[in-house]
């Protein structure tokens, strides 16, 4: 990959808005998802620098939906009208086939149980723009507040600056 496809995210060694510790960074390492590159600088060299490795040309297609995400939505469906064990069981087909994870279980309470589906969505789903729709459903649905805390304050949607 060249430079075309850098990609910075927080590590949680700079105290500056937006590079803040990204909560899925280590696990995303290992799965391959993202890889360090240290001999690689960023536009701003003091932060960490990681390729995604999910698209490997700026031409790859990037889908607008997914057989994983329908069952990702299918299996949230069930958790909510309480089949825990069904929801499980959709998701760890995803984990085996997609990731050689091991299985999970929910056991409650829900809103711990949704917690764990939205991050089993944030790996199914990386890079495909669906997480802030995410954030904002569970928001308003079930109260739960999955943004990331940092020096950006409570905002949930993207800054628009102001032309005054």
């Amino acid at each position: 990959l060249d430079d075309t496809y850098r990609w910075t995210v927080g590590d949680g060694t700079l105290n500056f808005t937006a590079f803040e510790k990204w909560p899925y960074l280590e696990e995303w390492i290992e799965l391959g998802l993202l890889v360090p590159r240290p001999d690689l600088e960023a536009f701003n060299p003091s932060v960490p620098l990681v390729l995604q490795m999910k698209y490997a040309s700026a031409d790859a297609p990037i889908p607008v939906a997914t057989g994983s995400e329908a069952l990702l939505i299918r299996a949230e469906v069930l958790l909510r009208n309480g089949d825990a064990a069904g929801a499980a069981a959709i998701v760890n087909s995803l984990r085996a086939e997609n990731w050689d994870l091991d299985p999970i279980t929910f056991s409650g309470p829900l809103t711990e149980d949704l917690r764990i589906m939205v991050r089993e969505r944030a790996r199914e789903l990386y890079l495909i723009g669906e997480r802030l729709g995410t954030f904002r459903r569970i928001l308003e649905s079930d109260g739960i507040d999955l943004f990331p805390a940092g020096k950006l304050g409570n905002q949930t949607c993207f800054p628009i600056p102001s032309p005054w």
